[in-house]
């Protein structure tokens, strides 16, 4: 156990650039899947004629290599649009040891060889959760930045009936109960009980998505939505981002066609411009009032049912 933490410690040394050390990179942040995976390479050892040796020895050092690989890109994933994995860990003792022990839990996804002849090598491809339990994101949340999460803002003005022309729908508005023609007839006392739960809200928002295609987006595992006067409508202040199974505080999808996690009647907006060093939506105050007063009958926001589209993902 030691010696592999050893061993984990210096590859995250190397990967964070010790100078004379070559770049180790093969792997990929895949934010749609939420997964970091890296590949590693071995090649046989010709002097090991017994095939069975050659693979056990090519396939150690694959996976030596595909650890190496996968903490130079775990150390490169973006936690907001300022600090990285790699700057979480350089500051907290406890956040890089955290973050070695999800690093040692990787997942071997496929293995095999590759190539053939000369250039014949044995292939190892290794995955790390980006949320959830055991996660990435669960080694970078340190003690001290589990807090209880902000409520959410209201509306500062009153908002209309019907979404804004900004905003776009997949269904029809949420439809108010009707109110009664005539009040109802009152029962005789012996049979009077406690009134009757009003009317299920019809066509209730599922979520919002949120349109940044052609703005160059960033994706990060803790962005925020705001709206030009710079009032916080979705941060990781008011969610609960560390609590157990969480799948990340949104989705981050390439077409609106194929987002899911806003169920099927999101509120649609438009982003106006990017902040955050491009990782954080801005939208208008208008579109963020409606949200934000649909999200006071539907908690959607509770449910973390926000996606992000954008190219980049």
């Amino acid at each position: 156990m030691k010696k592999f933490f050893l061993f984990l410690f210096c590859a995250i040394a190397i990967a964070a650039g010790l100078p004379g050390q070559p770049a180790l990179a093969q792997g990929q942040v895949d934010w749609v899947n939420k997964s970091v995976t890296a590949t590693g390479f071995g090649a046989p050892n010709p002097k090991h004629t017994n095939p069975a040796q050659s693979r056990l020895m090519a396939r150690s050092a694959a996976i030596a290599d595909a650890y190496r690989a996968l903490a130079e890109t775990a150390q490169g994933v973006q936690v907001d649009g300022t600090t990285t994995a790699a700057n979480k860990m350089a500051e907290n003792d406890i956040v890089r040891t955290r973050v070695m022990a999800v690093l040692k839990g990787a997942t071997i996804v496929s293995e095999g060889w590759d190539g053939e002849g000369a250039e014949r090598a044995y292939m190892v491809t290794m995955q790390i959760p980006l949320f959830g339990a055991s996660s990435l994101l669960e080694g970078l949340l340190s003690a001290e930045e589990v807090k209880p999460p902000v409520p959410f803002a209201l509306p500062s003005a009153p908002v209309p009936e019907t979404p804004p022309p900004t905003i776009t729908t997949l269904q029809a508005p949420p439809a108010a109960a009707p109110a009664p023609s005539s009040p109802p007839p009152r029962a005789p006392a012996a049979a009077e009980s406690a009134p009757p739960p009003a009317p299920p809200r019809q066509n209730a928002y599922s979520g919002v998505v949120v349109d940044c295609r052609g703005m160059g987006l960033v994706a990060v595992a803790t962005p925020s939505l705001y709206d030009n006067g710079k009032r916080a409508i979705y941060t990781p202040a008011q969610v609960d981002v560390a609590r157990q199974g969480n799948p990340g505080m949104l989705d981050y999808s390439q077409s609106l066609d194929s987002q899911e996690r806003a169920g099927g009647n999101p509120l649609i907006v438009k982003a106006v411009t990017l902040d955050g060093n491009n990782a954080n939506p801005v939208i208008s105050s208008s579109d963020a009032d409606y949200i934000l007063a649909e999200n006071a009958k539907s908690r959607f926001f509770d449910n973390l049912s926000v996606v992000f589209v954008t190219e980049n993902a």
